[in-house]
């Protein structure tokens, strides 16, 4: 007998923030900034650029808003695990 095991699922949530545009816009310049800065971890990407882990930081409010987008439909979604 086949039995599935649910150990290691993944959900996939598609949300668009109402504004989507205005975050790209103001994300695209913070990214822009610090590749010509040269801010950028050395990661697997041979000949690509990856940028800082902090990006809450230096994106500024375009940044944190959009992980706050990011949190609150999450959240919506997986409160019961």
């Amino acid at each position: 007998m086949t039995e599935r095991l649910d150990l290691f699922p993944t959900p996939i949530l598609k949300a668009r923030p109402p504004n989507a545009e205005e975050l790209n816009d103001a994300l695209l310049e913070a990214i822009d900034g610090q590749r010509r800065a040269g801010r950028c971890i050395d990661r697997s990407n041979l000949g690509g650029w990856h940028s800082m882990t902090d990006m809450t930081d230096w994106g500024g409010e375009a940044a944190r808003g959009l992980a706050e987008f990011a949190v609150q439909e999450g959240s919506q979604h997986m409160a019961d695990i």
